[in-house]
């Protein structure tokens, strides 16, 4: 079982969000999540002369507004990622006193470099299961952070996109935000929580939250029901305008979501510590066309499938599409990857699987090409044996070769690991060609050996166990192991590698 690049939900989101007004007919306009101006104080513009006096004090503001930069004093433990309110992820509790930039002032006059703040619970993609508090960050719709509190000390720092749109158009007399003084005092709400979208509306629309949970268990229960929603409604919304027949749309399967986290110690020579999060979604669009899919993945995709998910060298999140041609059982991809600078990539892969009794055979051929990279193959082979009567153990063997044009050099690599295996996260795949992936509870012994230009780099033994940590949608793993690399003239290494898996299926059709 392995694997959250967070927030990166949003290249589909910000589709859906364009489309789903249109695709719910019938239905009003969703509402703005923030507070508006009442109709005579959004009409009353301050005259010309008033706007020339505040233009400095106003654009310093502006500035101002874009950047969240400060430190925090007091006790908890938390971190906090986000890329917009849809790709916000957080995990903590804290109380303190912030002092530096405090964000977006959005709805408030002024927000001052000083005072209280605090956030107690989870947030996981853009689903808000935080306790309301009367000094939360109030974050910024588009606002994008990377924050941590540990013990007694803590910082964030973060922008806002539509603050810098705002005092891009300030330049040039608009103010997008409406909040160039002189203006009215808006009506503030007495709590605050973590995200500016609250529970949505429309197709965004989940369950509310109550104002304080009372237990964890509680938390992801809510978590629970709600992310499927929240990412998988939009997404269906947006493929129902597409129905040939709008009074009768095909009903899309709900998306299938795999969000991980994973982190690796190991030492050799010296010590080293990552962490790294990853993500899988499954997404069909039957109205878009019959055998169109689009997915979002973690880029790992023509990586050595021996290699462990956070060893994986290629970095972000692959958005694109996907067409089967199961007679030929090949398969075409095309996207791009989310990265700072964003890269072009097509693929086209032949999969097929033969079983002989309890043994199947599955040789995979892979072509692709990469505006940075440029073009490159993979081929596998995977060996997939169950054992027992009752099919409980598994023997699992898998050798692969890689050329890419970047390198013009042939990696390689194999791995052979045999396991008990009493739970399958799908029961109705026991005795089929699986991975390590699809089990829900497992132990087992794994050895792989890697290598390029002609020598043997390195060797790792591996014992792996895995299983249910919150009903049946978190699942832990734990995997200590030893290493010998050439590198390090084949001495010994001591590595744990650790993850969690979330996984919010929901029903797979209705």
């Amino acid at each position: 079982m392995t694997g959250f690049r967070p927030g990166n939900l949003v290249w589909i989101l910000c589709l859906a969000v364009v489309l789903t007004p249109v695709a719910g007919r019938g239905e009003a306009p969703a509402p703005s999540v923030e507070p508006v101006l009442p109709e005579s104080a959004a009409s009353a513009r301050p005259s010309w002369g008033r706007r020339i006096l505040w233009y400095v004090p106003n654009r310093a503001l502006d500035l101002l507004d874009i950047f969240r930069a400060r430190v925090r004093l007091g006790p908890g433990l938390a971190l906090n990622v986000r890329l917009t309110d849809y790709g916000a992820f957080y995990a903590g509790k804290y109380d303190a006193v912030y002092l530096g930039l405090p964000g977006p002032r959005y709805p408030r006059r002024l927000r001052p470099p000083a005072g209280l703040e605090s956030l107690h619970g989870i947030v996981l993609a853009g689903v808000d299961a935080t306790d309301d508090t009367r000094h939360g960050p109030e974050y910024g719709a588009a606002e994008s952070d990377l924050g941590v509190q540990v013990l007694l000390v803590g910082a964030e720092a973060g922008i806002d996109a539509m603050e810098i749109a705002d005092f891009l158009g300030g330049l040039v007399f608009l103010d997008p935000r409406n909040d160039d003084f002189p203006r009215a005092a808006r009506d503030l709400p007495d709590t605050t929580s973590a995200v500016s979208l609250g529970e949505g509306t429309g197709a965004f629309a989940v369950e509310p939250k109550p104002a304080a949970f009372d237990s964890i268990g509680a938390r992801l229960d809510y978590l629970d029901e709600n992310v499927q929603r929240r990412i998988s409604e939009p997404l269906r919304a947006t493929d129902a305008h597409f129905a040939v027949d709008p009074d009768a749309p095909l009903i899309a399967p709900q998306t299938q979501i795999r969000l991980g986290l994973y982190t690796s110690f190991r030492q050799g020579d010296g010590f080293e510590f990552e962490l790294s999060p990853d993500m899988e979604l499954d997404v069909e669009l039957p109205n878009l066309e019959q055998k169109l899919r689009l997915f979002v993945e973690s880029a790992r995709e023509n990586a050595l499938p021996q290699n462990e998910i956070i060893e994986q060298d290629e970095k972000g999140i692959n958005v694109g599409a996907r067409t089967f041609y199961e007679k030929l059982n090949l398969s075409f991809d095309a996207g791009v990857r989310a990265r700072w600078v964003p890269v072009a990539f097509a693929r086209v892969s032949w999969k097929r699987a033969w079983g002989l009794g309890r043994l199947d055979i599955t040789p995979e051929l892979r072509g692709f090409v990469q505006t940075d990279t440029g073009v490159g193959a993979l081929a596998s082979l995977y060996l997939n044996c169950w054992l027992g009567g009752s099919n409980n153990g598994l023997l699992l063997q898998s050798s692969s070769a890689k050329w890419t044009h970047d390198k013009d050099t042939l990696e390689w690599g194999a791995s052979l690991a045999l396991g008990r295996v009493p739970v399958l996260l799908d029961e109705t795949q026991r005795g089929r060609h699986i991975q390590w992936r699809d089990t829900a509870r497992a132990q087992g012994l794994r050895y792989a050996v890697f290598g390029s230009h002609g020598n043997v780099d390195r060797h790792r033994l591996c014992f792996r166990f895995c299983g249910p940590l919150y009903k049946q949608w978190i699942y832990w793993e734990i995997d200590p192991a030893l290493e010998w690399s050439r590198e390090e003239d084949y001495d010994t290494a001591v590595v744990l590698l650790a993850g969690i898996d979330m996984l919010f299926w929901g029903r797979y059709s209705e």
